[in-house]
């Protein structure tokens, strides 16, 4: 009878087995080092998501408010004017189903959260949710370690780059080869050098601005309203249900954004809104589109504000808070 440890040896594999192992070793062995590399670098990348992850980790238990949405308030909210302890925790192009996803996983570690602040600027209400393979699921568990995939999750969901590979590799080029990475970001995850854009290159000079193209979506989706709609209605009873504060905010937009949007978008988006008040009329509402004291120079572009602005505007939405008692 065949002795089975002879048999699982290795010494039980053939010359030209063994030549073939060693091969495939010789060839995987170097890209898994070259991988792992790679990983590391982008994890020691500056980034929001790694300041804000650091900051859940040191202040996590004392955060008070939870701001959520897109670029628009990832750039318009700057934490450090609060007044109580905040997280910002927008990023770009998210949406209310990833904020939602957040904030449920955030729940049992916000011990001492009040309020959470919702995004509905514009067309916020008829643009898809983020999808379910969206890039920065891996993001959130690496950096937060929130679950936002809406499935288990396994090792690989860990793994930074391959959820962007193009995305980080032009971060990993610019950061350690050109060193000219140009972001600045304080302890709460914000751009302090967020000042680049189409109004910094035209001088902040208003005739040069409103002859400018602007790019907006003028596309209505009724389909995705009535499903984002319901949707929203499950976030706000659900921070009902918690207890929590709730404002709805959208950011300063410049004149000649507001001048080409679609305003039947508009128009249905503040139906909705104005259902939201009448069934929860606790509810607070700071809409700034159309405030005109926010000047020029406080812009990035027409839907964006620079550092300058976001200070102004954080400070806004700072005494909206402190009016809840």
């Amino acid at each position: 009878m065949p002795d089975p440890k002879k048999n699982l040896s290795i010494f039980s594999f053939s010359k030209t087995q063994l030549q073939l192992l060693g091969s495939i070793a010789l060839f995987f062995v170097p890209v898994i080092a070259i991988f792992l590399t790679v990983e590391s670098l982008v994890i020691d990348l500056p980034s929001s998501f790694k300041k804000i992850g650091q900051r859940i980790e040191q202040k996590g238990d004392k955060v008070k408010v939870a701001v959520f949405g897109s670029s628009q308030i990832m750039q318009g909210i700057n934490p450090e004017y609060f007044t109580q302890e905040a997280l910002n925790l927008s990023s770009e192009a998210q949406h209310h189903n990833t904020d939602f996803n957040l904030l449920k996983g955030f729940t049992p570690r916000f011990d001492d959260l009040e309020t959470v602040v919702f995004e509905v600027s514009y067309s916020h209400f008829e643009i898809p949710h983020n999808s379910k393979h969206y890039w920065k699921n891996s993001v959130f568990l690496k950096y937060y370690n929130v679950n936002t995939f809406d499935r288990p999750v396994y090792f690989k969901d860990k793994l930074v780059f391959p959820s962007h590979p193009a995305y980080f590799s032009d971060r990993l080029l610019e950061y350690h080869l050109k060193d000219s990475l140009p972001y600045r970001y304080n302890d709460f995850g914000y751009d302090t050098n967020l000042y680049r854009g189409k109004f910094k290159r035209l001088e902040y000079n208003v005739d040069s601005i409103q002859a400018s193209k602007v790019r907006l979506s003028s596309r209505e989706g009724l389909e995705v309203l009535d499903y984002n709609a319901q949707y929203f209605w499950q976030m706000i009873e659900y921070a009902a249900a918690n207890q929590w504060n709730i404002v709805i905010i959208s950011p300063p937009t410049f004149n000649n954004y507001n001048a080409v949007r679609n305003q039947a978008i508009v128009k249905r988006r503040d139906s909705i809104l104005k259902e939201v008040a009448i069934k929860y009329p606790a509810i607070k509402f700071l809409n700034c589109e159309n405030d005109r004291s926010f000047k020029v120079s406080e812009f990035r572009n027409e839907n964006h504000l620079n550092p300058l602005g976001a200070q102004r505007f954080t400070k806004k939405l700072d005494s909206v808070l402190r009016t809840f008692k």
